[in-house]
């Protein structure tokens, strides 16, 4: 028997599962193209046929970015229960998936990323239980929102945990835990509420140097209002001190609107080629193919080498994020005579952005990997074979090759937030949604937004464009 390198041997079973791992990728389309039909229908505010899209793209009820999707189609339709079905069935699958299958690893390691199932980035994972309590207060039920918001703070705290001590951008989500402490007020749970709150001071701290995203300016007046409900007089000095701009209580007869305005579409992972040298004589050098692997992932940023030097060129795909900013920046909200204008809370796509970033360089020395694998492979069957097998071998590894472009494309590019003090009674609110210069791009209107005296109302729109 011929003998065999230690990188050629470790790649011989993985060319047995092969042909069968080429099957489990769903085509040449990205995630986004793949979405392409559902989207188009939500940018014209035509929600069923999203739905009818995404049901004929494929409902696989195992599939989590099937059901995000399906809950935040349904969300927009109003059918909130559904919706929550749809959120829970996430969950539980995304929960599942902990325990991930080693037939689906064994395949990737061959194939692709894609045949290993999607379990959502962390962001994503925290918004799953912020559309489940929107739509708890939409129909008016604060008790199961409540429930949503305490599976939220839950999931913040084990990240918080996770992620203690290491170099990450997103460690918690300061819009989640504003939107919680509000609701918690609401509640008369005025612990509850102080602790989110004193939560989403910190983590605004943390998005305003690495997001760009600046604490909202009613946050102080919050702090202000509960540390003097609570008694705590050194905190509410403190915050005062702090804050002296800020509110803090309502005037009587007055109650609260609160605007929350989803804003544009996700981005998109886009998929690249990167071409890397092998040079001559390195398969000899090099005996582990880890070792070989992080070589050629640092020529991923530049390598320069004599052509006479050239062995092989390896192509990998890896995935790139393309945002898509919209046209709309703010809203300016009307109502009862009084004029207010969002700011962002959550900036959707710059947390986007920084988990690709953090998770690109396992990505590429996982890729390069498995490129390798199937070069180191395809020589092996060249060299068994001759040259036709060895072709066959390489179209078969390079139809193979396609990078991780899944994500929750639905969810909006950024959140905004407005709120308006206003008389009790029946309001008419009055949209106005500008571009980056304050021009007018269009307008909306919500009739019989009823204001209670102490109490906050909440209005959720979205834009797409």
């Amino acid at each position: 028997m011929r003998a065999r390198s230690r990188l050629a041997r470790g790649v011989v079973p993985a060319l047995a599962v092969l042909a069968a791992g080429v099957g489990l990728l769903a085509g040449c389309a990205t995630h986004g193209q793949q979405r392409a039909a559902m989207q188009q229908a939500l940018v014209g505010r035509d929600y069923a046929a999203a739905l009818a899209a995404l049901d004929r793209q494929g409902a696989d009820p195992q599939d989590v970015l099937y059901l995000l999707d399906r809950g935040l189609l349904l969300h927009y339709l109003e059918r909130y229960d559904e919706s929550n079905e749809a959120f829970e069935a996430a969950e539980i699958r995304i929960q599942d998936l902990y325990t991930k299958s080693l037939s689906k690893q064994a395949v990737a390691l061959v194939t692709s990323d894609v045949a290993i199932p999607y379990d959502g980035a962390p962001f994503e994972r925290a918004l799953i239980p912020y559309y489940r309590l929107l739509n708890y207060l939409l129909q008016g039920n604060l008790e199961d929102a409540l429930v949503e918001c305490r599976k939220a703070n839950l999931f913040l705290a084990t990240l918080a945990t996770k992620v203690e001590g290491e170099a990450t951008a997103y460690q918690d989500d300061a819009f989640l835990q504003y939107l919680t402490a509000l609701l918690y007020e609401d509640a008369g749970e005025w612990n509850d509420a102080w602790v989110s709150l004193r939560r989403a001071e910190t983590a605004y701290a943390r998005y305003a140097e690495v997001f760009g995203v600046p604490p909202p300016l009613t946050l102080g007046g919050d702090l202000r209002r509960l540390a003097r409900e609570l008694g705590y007089r050194d905190d509410h000095e403190i915050y005062r001190a702090r804050y002296p701009d800020a509110g803090e209580a309502l005037p009587p007869g007055h109650g609260e609107l609160i605007v929350l305005f989803e804003n544009g579409l996700a981005p998109v992972k886009e998929e690249i080629d990167l071409t890397l040298p092998i040079l001559k004589g390195e398969r000899d050098r090099y005996r582990e193919a880890d070792a070989f692997a992080r070589v050629l992932a640092g020529r991923a940023v530049g390598h320069t080498y004599e052509p006479a030097e050239l062995d092989y060129l390896l192509r990998v795909a890896i995935p790139e994020l393309r945002r898509r900013p919209p046209l709309v920046r703010s809203a300016e909200v009307e109502a009862g005579g009084v004029v207010g204008r969002t700011v962002v809370v959550e900036d959707v796509a710059a947390l986007s952005a920084a988990a690709l970033a953090e998770t690109m360089p396992r990505i590429l020395l996982k890729t390069v990997l498995r490129g390798l694998t199937k070069y180191l492979g395809s020589r092996w069957v060249e060299k068994e074979t001759g040259e036709i097998g060895g072709l066959l071998a390489n179209l078969l590894t390079a139809a193979s090759e396609r990078a991780d472009t899944r994500g929750w494309i639905s969810l909006p590019d950024h959140i905004q937030m407005a709120r308006l003090v206003l008389p009790a009674g029946e309001q008419t609110v009055n949209l106005r949604f500008l571009d980056g210069d304050g021009y007018e791009v269009a307008v909306a209107r919500v009739d019989s937004v009823e204001i209670r005296p102490g109490r906050r109302a909440y209005l959720a729109w979205r834009e797409w464009e």
